[in-house]
């Protein structure tokens, strides 16, 4: 067995805590990101995967219980970004998460009895497909899946499933046009 992965599955929440801290000293240079998102691959094991080229920049909260983080090749996570995989999530090739995006899959009931205080349940997993890219501060709701190639503009809140190709924004985020293959994405972040 890999003595690394041994070592991190050992960790408790205070040498967890110091884990991260020793993470954000790393700065956000490439070769920082691309140790953060190995040692974050440890120390998850299975639940945790990471492709290739993968970046995680600092300060980035990622929390599974026994649901899977995947984020595959290429795919870039900005400063502040939360990932809660109470269901899972799945980030596609050459993604790229801007900064303090937050991803939520958990739910908790609605009703009347505010006495009563009810843990969060499952609510569906996330699916970004490849290269998918999203501007900063977006949110996205469990269930929701965003198609291949699709652009979700700074500061949406994504509450349903986005077709492949598209631009969207708002809050809640609308489809506001199609994007062709061979438009330059970047202008419209």
């Amino acid at each position: 067995m890999n003595i690394v992965k041994v070592f991190f599955k050992e960790l408790g929440c205070v040498q967890m805590a110091l884990l991260r801290l020793v993470l954000s000293l790393l700065g956000n240079g490439g070769l920082a990101r691309r140790i953060r998102a190995r040692v974050y691959s440890a120390f998850s094991g299975r639940r945790f995967h990471v492709g290739r080229n993968v970046a995680i920049a600092s300060d980035v909260y990622i929390h599974t219980l026994n649901e899977q983080i995947y984020l595959d090749d290429e795919c870039q996570i900005f400063v502040g970004v939360h990932l809660d995989a109470g269901s899972g999530i799945h980030i596609g090739k050459r993604a790229a998460i801007g900064f303090r995006c937050l991803f939520i899959t958990s739910e908790h009931p609605v009703d009347t009895d505010f006495k009563k205080i009810r843990p969060a349940y499952p609510g569906g997993p996330i699916k970004l497909e490849d290269d998918v890219w999203l501007g900063a501060s977006v949110i996205v709701l469990p269930g929701v899946t965003i198609g291949k190639g699709s652009v979700i503009g700074a500061g949406s809140l994504v509450t349903k499933s986005i077709p492949p190709n598209s631009l969207a924004l708002g809050s809640p985020a609308k489809v506001i046009r199609s994007i062709n293959q061979d438009e330059d994405r970047s202008a419209l972040v």
